[in-house]
């Protein structure tokens, strides 16, 4: 299996998201961003891939407008933190 496939969870978001999960891939491509699930396997009910270093949203589907906003609000003071993991994951 190719690395790049491989997605670490993102631990100390477990509790501040809430039934949901967060995600970096390795070595991925394009701006730092993370990507946050409702469900698990191959398709989940909802996601939504959020930039790190402004909150953009890239892309997603299943997540409300306020749903989306919460997960941004939540995510913010971790900024630093995410981005650090960003390219840490970026460098395995």
């Amino acid at each position: 299996m190719a690395q790049f496939n491989l997605m670490p969870r993102i631990e100390y978001l477990k509790n501040i998201l809430s039934g949901l999960t967060a995600y970096l891939y390795y070595k991925d491509h394009g701006h730092p961003h993370l990507v946050v699930r409702k469900g698990s396997g191959k398709r989940p009910e909802a996601e939504v891939k959020i930039r790190i270093d402004n909150f953009d949203i890239l892309d997603g589907f299943g997540f409300s407008e306020k749903a989306v906003n919460e997960i941004v609000k939540s995510l913010r003071p971790y900024q630093k933190k995410l981005l650090e993991d960003w390219y840490e994951t970026q460098s395995k």
